[in-house]
């Protein structure tokens, strides 16, 4: 997604977006080939945190209502479906969207209009986006957030991932990656500054992705390091 100025997405990035729909899982994986790990890892990595969040802030995630804004071709949402009671997941692009659906995953996929999420308020008790953000035009932030936070039941969560600005091998995959060519990233404490803003309550923040390697010891470590902004990505938890 690269939404333009008030979020308002154009049609020519939407068909940016529906181009690289064929070939974005390829894309994806040669920007972060260094890491010697697919995307497949990192999605699963987040959805792990994710899931561990809402058992521990909303209970069982078995009776919860997840919306995912900005899926892209759907990786997160076969870690996270066979977990949850519902999982809906909206983009832009309407080609990947196609691919969403055609890998079978039980979630529910939906094309958007980038700006107004089609659904009632409160509607779900958890609301997040991951690597989304930094393809908004920066304008149009506010009303990104604000989206979210509408669709999300008060009590519920909102959660927003994004890269960390500071780490050196994030910048290289950035630069890497030809439809992050545009991308504005945000550092950690701006995005808590606009969950205040909006009057999100924040609930969590935390750097991940030091390591990437599966082994527990890793993923253990990991939870000692999440104050330290060296991580690859990160994340902040906020409550409507």
């Amino acid at each position: 997604m690269r939404p333009g100025a008030r979020g308002q997405v154009s049609q020519k990035q939407r068909a940016t977006f529906d181009v690289w729909g064929e070939r974005y899982q390829q894309a994806v994986d040669q920007s972060i080939a260094f890491s010697h790990q697919s995307s497949d890892f990192f999605a699963e990595v987040k959805a792990e945190l994710l899931l561990q969040m809402m058992q521990e802030r909303l209970g069982d995630t078995r009776r919860l209502h997840v919306l995912d804004v900005g899926c892209g071709v759907g990786r997160i949402e076969h870690f996270l479906a066979p977990a949850c009671k519902s999982v809906h997941a909206v983009d832009v692009s309407p080609t990947m969207i196609d691919k969403a659906r055609e890998s079978g995953c039980p979630a529910i996929f939906a094309c958007y209009d980038g700006r107004h999420l089609p659904y009632a308020n409160g509607s779900f008790d958890c609301t997040f986006a991951i690597c989304v953000l930094h393809h908004v035009a920066p304008s149009g932030w506010t009303m990104f957030l604000e989206e979210m936070r509408r669709v999300t039941r008060k009590g519920g969560m909102v959660v927003i991932f994004e890269h960390n600005p500071r780490n050196p091998l994030t910048r290289l995959a950035v630069d890497r990656c030809p439809f992050d060519k545009d991308a504005v990233l945000l550092a950690q404490r701006q995005l808590v500054r606009f969950f205040a803003q909006l009057g999100l309550k924040e609930i969590e923040r935390r750097y991940i992705l030091f390591f990437p390697w599966r082994a527990s010891i890793f993923r253990r470590l990991e939870t000692h390091l999440a104050w330290l902004p060296l991580g690859a990505q990160y994340c902040v938890a906020g409550r409507p």
